[in-house]
């Protein structure tokens, strides 16, 4: 009865488990598979490969070709191409040192060169003392730029050595550096000998005034002033009025050394102008009398400023399509001009006006550009009293989005075919798009108006799990937007499901064999003893021990009866070996380990084939150890 109920018990946990360990080998194999990452290079290689000669050289030779052109402020912009550029980590600090030292050189001469126009300003009218200590400034500035160049030479010896380009034309550039240093220094020189020549001259002044101080711009005005030497009139000069630091009418001073010119004002669109009048010495003067400038005498200046309103412009434009824009130029007085510009991306046309200044216009939208906000710009040009107007805005170029309807399968079988369609518009509009779907490393395209129909072939190789399937809608028309859709269908593929409950079918047989096995001899073992009348014990011939082992046994129920009287404990029925042990330990006390011993022989003649020697050799021992304790 005991081994029908243990089988019952048995295959009702194979019921049990066999369906579980089948539905997590299945999900074992139906992952979602992870995109790969496809690596084209070797990283640790690319890592320490040097960028091209040729390449670097040029990198490094065009922020030598800025400078020595004078023009030191786009130094950095050159150089910002050279920090872009790909260098290994182990390297970058040769080039980050040389992008230090060539900014550093940059910048000192910069500030030397500009301190020097200032003073050569000032030389000019006569003012060499205010100038002096702009040029001793200028002299650290030279001085630190040269220290730097020293540095320079250094670091770029180190690095045409380790990146393996040529040194001599970096050389070139070096000795071209140091003499366009050598070139300011005696351009700073120059400057401080004229400042030393200025003091052996006569100082002159010149004053001067303008009526009206208040002109429509382009008007005429009247200029006045007087030049002196040491307080004397300076009579037949040259003086030149300049208009605003730019534009420059000449006058010749009288015998009282006074003069007066009229003036016609440029067409200069600012609140308020300023007029200098300067002499300088020419011929021989240049050897008696220093330059001079006049104090700055201000003009308000009048002008019409027209207004561009634009009244009608949609807020968000479509690429590829046109759309209108209105606006009026609002004016206090009849504007002189008959058309305006227009610019809208990369894209300028004049638009004409109508009598009441109102324009409209139609513009194009390329169809190629991406989404953003790009500017739309309005400009009138200047004429006369009337200055220049300009109005822009920011307009969005946005796509239409696209609104798909898809109908994909959530599950298919592997070695079949399975069918996905779908619909798309944008807005109600159906267009024609070409449709492109990816399906376990196959590609499918169609081209469609409006609704598509695909079918996929599933591969009978393809193992049980989900499949990623992307589709990519791509319109004809510029203006409406690309769009990506994706769906995970799951692929059964038999072949693995069978191939996956075969193994595990294999593998619980070959666990539950055994166990089988041991449970019969378990439940045999149990049944060797009996109970006869009068609570005796009865042996019972074992027939599965090997004959060659069955004394043990016997050895084993000389053991018990031992054990019986010297603990009053009989051996129930029910009871196993090891219970009966566990029940008797604690009666024997140090006797315990006999009976242990003899149980565990027993055990292994019951159960094993074969026995270690010294495992009989003790088991006789402790019987006899038993004996003697009884």
């Amino acid at each position: 009865m005991n081994l029908k109920r243990n089988l019952n018990i048995i295959i009702l946990i194979l019921i049990i488990i066999l369906p579980l360990i089948t539905f997590l080998m299945i999900s074992y194999f139906m992952y979602i598979p992870t995109p790969l990452k496809i690596i084209h290079v070797n990283p640790s290689t690319e890592a320490s490969r040097l960028p091209p000669p040729k390449h670097l050289v040029q990198l490094i030779l065009n922020p030598f070709a800025v400078m020595l052109g004078g023009n030191f402020s786009k130094v950095p912009l050159e150089l910002r191409a050279l920090e872009l550029a790909y260098i290994p980590s182990n390297l970058r600090y040769i080039i980050d040192r040389f992008i230090q030292l060539m900014n550093d050189v940059s910048n000192h001469l910069d500030s030397a060169d500009k301190l020097m126009d200032n003073a050569e300003e000032l030389i000019g009218v006569g003012r060499g003392v205010e100038a002096k200590p702009l040029l001793m400034e200028a002299s650290m500035e030279l001085a630190s730029a040269n220290l730097t160049c020293r540095e320079l030479r250094m670091a770029l010896g180190e690095l045409t050595r380790s990146f393996n380009i040529p040194y001599y034309d970096v050389y070139l550039k070096l000795n071209e550096l140091d003499n366009l240093i050598n070139n300011m220094y005696r351009r700073m020189m120059s400057l401080l000998d004229r400042i030393e020549g200025q003091g052996k001259l006569i100082e002159t002044s010149i004053s001067i005034d303008a009526e009206p101080k208040t002109s429509w711009t382009g008007g005429r005005i009247t200029v006045r002033g007087i030049l002196y030497a040491s307080s004397e009139p300076l009579p037949n000069r040259n003086v030149t009025v300049i208009v605003e630091g730019l534009k420059t009418f000449k006058a010749i001073t009288c015998g009282d050394g006074s003069f007066e010119t009229k003036i016609d004002l440029p067409y200069i669109y600012k609140p308020t102008i300023t007029i200098q009048a300067k002499y300088t010495p020419m011929g021989i003067d240049s050897e008696k009398y220093k330059p001079s400038i006049s104090n700055k005498v201000e003009i308000n200046l009048m002008y019409i400023e027209p207004k561009i309103k634009i009244i009608q412009i949609p807020e968000t434009v479509l690429p590829g399509k046109t759309f209108e824009i209105k606006g009026n130029i609002i004016s206090a007085e009849q504007i002189p001009y008959g058309e305006i510009k227009v610019s809208w991306i990369n894209q300028a046309f004049n638009v004409k006006l109508g009598d009441d200044g109102f324009f409209e216009a139609t513009l194009y939208t390329p169809g190629e550009i991406p989404d953003g906000r790009y500017f739309l710009t309005v400009e009138a040009p200047a004429s006369s009293v009337f200055a220049p107007a300009k109005e822009a805005l920011s307009v969005m170029v946005k796509r239409m989005p696209i609104s798909l309807s898809i109908d994909i399968p959530s599950s298919t079988l592997a070695g079949l075919s399975t069918t996905i369609s779908g619909s798309f518009k944008a807005g109600e509009e159906y267009f024609n798009a070409t449709v492109k779907a990816y399906f376990a490393g196959n590609e499918y395209t169609v081209e469609s108006s409006g609704s598509f129909t695909i079918t996929l072939s599933i591969p009978i190789t393809i193992p049980s799990g989900y499949q990623t399937v992307k589709l990519y809608i791509t319109p004809r028309n510029p203006w409406i937007s690309e769009a990506t859709y994706e769906k995970n269908i799951l692929v059964v593929n038999p072949l693995t499901i069978i191939a996956s409950i075969a193994i595990t079918v294999i593998l619980t047989i070959k666990t539950f064999r055994g166990r089988l096995i041991t449970t019969k001899q378990t439940m045999e073992a149990e049944r060797i003893v009996e109970y006869g009348r009068g609570g005796e014990v009865r042996r019972v011939e074992v027939e599965f021990t090997p004959k060659e082992y069955r004394w043990l046994i016997d050895l084993y129920w000389e053991a018990v009866e031992i054990v019986s009287k010297m603990t009053g404990i009989a051996m129930e029925p029910h009871m196993t070996m090891r219970e009966y042990l566990s029940a008797t330990a604690s009666k024997l006390g140090k006797l315990s380990w006999c009976f242990e011993t003899l149980t565990s022989a027993a055990e292994r003649a019951l159960y094993s084939t074969k026995i270690p020697e010294p495992i009989i050799s003790k088991a006789k021992d402790a019987l006899e150890d038993l004996r003697r304790g009884a």
